[in-house]
């Protein structure tokens, strides 16, 4: 009875590594795609060329009452009018110099509205920041400097500023995301 579970145990390890083997050649040796992200992959549907193309960016905007806004451009290349939502997002981004990997942005604040925009035309929009996202762009954004007139002069400011390499503290960093929506 021994000598028979003896030469079982045996066959069926012969017999195991046998199928794991044919299983890893066909496997490997397949031509074809495997799909191995599933239904992920296979769901992205085709990108359409956009009817609208946006753009943002953050302005300092005299007439906001926080003295910030965001500027949206909204574009129709197509020769009909078009409607949509646009949403304008403004993200920062928390960095140390020392991380290896960026941090996700994160939503601060957020803006949606319907516009219509006329064929072949483009149309600008300033939506102020509140005050409590102004300041956070107030620390983060460098103000313009006047230039020096004698070359002397910018030397001599450039060797009070502290070394760049030194500053290893956190920094903001501040985007406009826009999309739009049908």
């Amino acid at each position: 009875m021994r000598k028979f579970q003896h030469k079982a145990r045996n066959l069926a390890t012969v017999i195991g590594c046998a199928a794991i083997t044919a299983a890893a050649g066909i496997t490997l040796g397949l031509p074809a795609a495997t799909h191995a992200g599933g239904k992920i992959a296979l769901q992205q549907p085709a990108q359409a060329s956009p009817k609208i193309i946006t753009e943002g960016r953050v302005v300092r905007d005299a007439k906001a009452k926080s003295g910030w806004a965001l500027e949206v451009k909204a574009r129709n290349a197509t020769g009909t009018i078009q409607n949509c939502t646009v949403v304008a997002q403004l993200t920062e981004t928390v960095s140390s110099p020392m991380s290896r990997v960026m941090p996700m942005p994160q939503v601060i604040w957020e803006k949606k509205h319907q516009l219509e925009v006329l064929p072949n035309s483009e149309i600008v929009r300033r939506y102020a920041v509140p005050a409590k996202v102004a300041l956070k762009l107030a620390k983060a954004m460098p103000k313009k400097k006047k230039r020096a007139k004698h070359s002397n002069q910018a030397q001599q400011g450039q060797r009070k500023q502290p070394s760049p390499s030194l500053e290893m503290a956190a920094r903001s960093f501040y985007r406009v995301r826009v999309t739009t929506t049908a």
